[in-house]
């Protein structure tokens, strides 16, 4: 299995290469989609992911 890092990197390639605007990968695309449920469940997934 490749390393995270390595996936983000792909996403990113594969969203340049589909010419999108707007890229969400690693914690950004978790944090992204949390935050359409509610804002205090992204400020905690945040803090979770950085130990804040």
């Amino acid at each position: 299995m490749p390393p995270a890092g390595a996936d983000a990197v792909a996403e990113l390639s594969d969203g340049l290469e589909r010419d999108e605007l707007e890229l969400h990968v690693a914690i950004t695309k978790t944090t992204f989609q949390t935050l359409g449920e509610s804002s205090d469940a992204a400020v905690r997934a945040v803090n979770a992911a950085t130990g804040g």
